[in-house]
């Protein structure tokens, strides 16, 4: 078992001097239950809509079973950040990632993480959002809906950063 020390600077090592992988949607995404939802070859916004004060009537898999890893002796990833690129409201969003073989059961285990996010008046988007996730086995479906406060009907478009890990 890691002392607490060893798992901190193991996380230091690889979190933040690994590598990043930036995706996007693949062509002709519709937020399926698939198995390649993902595209690392084109950087294509993904859209998910809100409901109103409630969380997406539908929720989204942004993430397939074959979407990672990048590379092939990688067993582990995180969902690190997320790139804003586009809302239709100016609201609080609140956005949730998910994780596991479906979004219910996902929910219903705690595997999900949140963050709100507040686009400016001008709509000047493009710093991204850091997640806070655990270490997850590639393959593992993510999935995602989102909340806008007040409107509804109010999309968000995205790009997603991923860290993977050789154990």
């Amino acid at each position: 078992m890691k002392t607490y020390d060893q798992e901190r600077l193991h996380h230091i090592e690889y979190h933040f001097h690994g590598v990043e992988r930036w995706v996007g949607a693949k062509a002709g995404w519709t937020g399926g239950d698939g198995d390649n939802e993902g595209d690392e070859t084109v950087l294509t916004e993904y859209q998910i809509d809100a409901g109103n004060d409630t969380w997406s009537a539908a929720e989204y898999c942004v993430l397939g079973t074959l979407d990672t890893p990048f590379i092939a002796v990688n067993t582990k990833f995180d969902f690190h950040r997320l790139l804003i690129t586009a809302t239709e409201a100016n609201v609080i969003y609140k956005v949730r990632i998910a994780w596991g073989t479906g979004y219910a059961a996902a929910v219903g285990l705690g595997d999900f993480t949140e963050v709100c996010y507040i686009p400016s008046a001008n709509k000047v988007l493009g710093c991204p959002v850091d997640i806070m996730m655990p270490r997850i086995d590639v393959g593992t479906k993510i999935f995602m809906s989102c909340w806008a406060d007040g409107t509804d009907t109010a999309t968000i478009d995205f790009l997603i950063g991923l860290h993977e890990y050789n154990g």
